[in-house]
């Protein structure tokens, strides 16, 4: 007993991040793997899913905005917290640049606990920038369900959770319970799915640690942490939940929930064998890795790797057998645990890298083997279609299909409507489009990316959508999948449809504009903005002007 707890206060005296003999060194080993992060993520601020993150904060700022928008009164905004920080930048006039520098502040501290766990695990700079190098030929560094450390690009409750997550891992490794504790309940503070994952990460670490941690009062400090941050998230979540008890039957969840908006997530049986591959490979070379000799000093990190990494596998097995291959009720595929595949990839890749550079260091035939598999996996998912090239909008990055955002002219045109029209007004849309809300801040009557998380509040959802593409529910899971031509059909649908159906529409939902993608001559419709390239055109469909105070 005297022995462990010597080992322990021993670990938690060691540096956080040891350097090498030669600091620079590890600084331009950190530099280039935050700069090749940079490279195929990008950043993008206001696109996509990251619109969808700004609109409970537009409200706080300002509850005159959205008050007629369905979606962001009636469904469950769940990230408290980011919300309230969010809001309070926008109030100050901060949020883009403050945005900015935190998604970079997320990618330097991703890569110094990268390199903090690839040390204590034995290795090197060497080994930390190998294992990089691994993970993003690995399909660009995705996990399973097209999850990766920075999601979508942008400064999201779910990056800022995953990279505090990362640094738990590096803690506990370390031997220092407290901190890791602290971490786990920063990351469940700001996302729900990390807060229920965390939990139960801390207790089976702990159970499978035995005795040798409990003992501690840093355990029953990072404990207390971990509890307290996560019922931030917690608490509040499920008061909504509990409110709102109607549920659909599990079949029809799953077909809109799953299989028609987020098959690229939650459906195993629709994602890329690229995907896979890449998952699959290092995770056998791990076994090797796991059990070779390695220093002593080295032993207890090892070990509680293992532990940790165990844990993250069956995860995700778990998550695969009750909400993948088979479905069993909504709150299994609710908690997204698809979502932590990232953990045993980076742990996978460096366990590789440590055999590559370390261990196998001389065997240059295994070493270039293994290099050209990982070149070839990732050029696979390239060319197949799994990763789109970079673009000149993003000049930087890596782009999933269907995350592209909307254009500079549909973003023109909200932007004119934000300083042209009344708060409370309501806009029929293109489906397809995801940032009307935060650019215009003006309602919609629904779009394809806004989806409700719970089950009593998809119905809605599923019915305007119906309404508006003139598609009963079986026309509507019938839409082709993957999410790129799921939009790309709705849009077509939506454009080929009568203006008559458009008016109808809007009347049936208070919806006073029409935005089209192509110029119409039919009754009612009273053109009042068209973007400067012509791609989109803004049609008041009500007799009388507005009248009001505009913003």
């Amino acid at each position: 007993m005297s022995e462990i707890v010597r080992r322990s206060e021993a670990a938690d005296a060691a540096p956080l991040v040891p350097l090498s003999p030669r600091p620079l060194a590890s600084f331009l080993s950190l530099t280039v793997g935050v700069l090749i992060t940079l490279a195929v993520r990008g950043y993008r601020f206001g696109e996509s899913n990251h619109a969808v993150y700004l609109v409970d904060a537009l409200r706080r700022t300002d509850p005159s905005l959205l008050r007629n928008d369905w979606w962001a009164n009636s469904t469950l905004q769940y990230h408290f917290v980011f919300n309230a920080m969010t809001a309070a930048l926008m109030r100050a006039g901060l949020l883009e640049p403050a945005f900015l520098v935190g998604y970079l502040l997320l990618a330097v501290l991703l890569h110094v606990g990268w390199r903090s766990l690839a040390v204590r695990l034995g290795g090197n700079d060497g080994t930390y920038l190998v294992s990089v190098v691994l993970y993003y030929l690995m399909a660009g560094g995705v996990g399973l369900g097209m999850y990766h450390f920075l999601q979508d690009s942008a400064f999201l409750p779910s990056n800022i959770s995953n990279v505090a997550i990362l640094w738990a891992v590096c803690f506990w490794v370390g031997g220092r319970p407290a901190a890791a504790g602290t971490c786990l309940g920063i990351a469940g503070m700001f996302h729900i799915n990390h807060a229920v994952a965390g939990i139960g990460l801390w207790a089976g670490a702990t159970l499978l640690e035995g005795g040798r941690t409990i003992r501690h009062k840093q355990w029953w400090v990072g404990s207390v942490a971990v509890i307290a941050l996560s019922a931030l998230q917690i608490v509040p979540a499920a008061r909504v939940v509990l409110n709102r008890s109607a549920k659909l039957p599990t079949g029809e969840f799953v077909d809109l929930f799953v299989r028609l908006r987020h098959p690229h997530h939650f459906d195993p049986t629709q994602w890329h064998w690229g995907v896979w591959l890449s998952f699959l490979a290092p995770i056998v070379v791990v076994l090797v890795a796991a059990y070779a000799p390695v220093p002593e000093q080295c032993a207890d990190a090892r070990r509680r790797a293992r532990t940790l990494f165990l844990l993250f596998v069956l995860m995700i097995a778990f998550a695969l057998f009750t909400a993948g291959f088979w479905f069993l009720g909504e709150t299994f595929v609710q908690l997204n645990l698809y979502r932590f595949s990232i953990y045993p990839k980076l742990l996978s890749c460096i366990a590789v890298a440590w055999l590559l550079w370390d261990h196998w260091r001389r065997r240059a035939c295994v070493v270039a083997a293994l290099v050209v598999t990982a070149v070839a996996a990732g050029a696979v998912a390239l060319s197949s279609g799994l990763l789109a090239p970079p673009t000149w909008r993003s000049p930087l990055g890596l782009k999933l299909a269907g995350l592209q955002g909307d254009d500079a002219g549909y973003r023109e045109l909200a932007e004119w409507a934000r300083e042209n029209t009344l708060k409370d007004a309501v806009f029929l849309v293109p489906p397809d489009e995801e940032s009307f809300r935060v650019h215009a801040r003006r309602g919609i009557v629904v779009n394809f990316k806004g989806v409700p998380q719970l089950g009593a509040e998809l119905p809605e959802w599923r019915d305007r959508l119906q309404d508006v593409l003139g598609l009963d529910t079986q026309g509507l899971l019938d839409l082709p999948k993957p999410m790129g031509q799921t939009l790309m059909a709705i849009r077509a649908r939506y454009d080929a449809l009568p203006p008559e159906h458009h008016a109808k529409v809007a009347t049936r939902y208070g919806a006073r504009f029409a935005v089209l993608g192509h110029p119409v001559d039919a009754s009612g419709f009273r053109l009042v903005h068209a973007d400067s390239t012509g791609s989109y055109f803004l049609y008041d469909l009500s007799p009388e002007p507005e009248s009001g105070t505009r913003p």
